[in-house]
């Protein structure tokens, strides 16, 4: 989970994204995010259990997304960027 949460650190998508945004768009993946007020800003709480927190993490490094002509669910283990007009180099 080290790598998870390094890789979540480095990739910033906690800078531009709101908490509560993160939690709507989370429960199309079936990931339920706690997001309560700390210190008059809202954030994401963490669950102690692993298993949700994996599953959390894997959400927030976008691990998760939505084919696009059968719009099935899929997780990906796999976070090689495509350029425009085909796979990146």
């Amino acid at each position: 989970m080290r790598k998870r949460f390094s890789a979540l650190l480095a990739s910033g998508i906690l800078n531009g994204i709101r908490p509560r945004t993160a939690a709507n768009r989370a429960m199309k993946y079936g990931v339920d995010i706690d997001v309560r007020a700390v210190n008059g800003k809202q954030a994401i709480v963490f669950p102690m259990e692993k298993k949700a927190a994996k599953k959390l993490l894997s959400f927030l490094n976008e691990e998760y997304y939505q084919g696009e002509l059968s719009e099935r669910l899929y997780q990906t283990n796999s976070k090689r960027a495509l350029a425009v007009g085909g796979p990146a180099a």
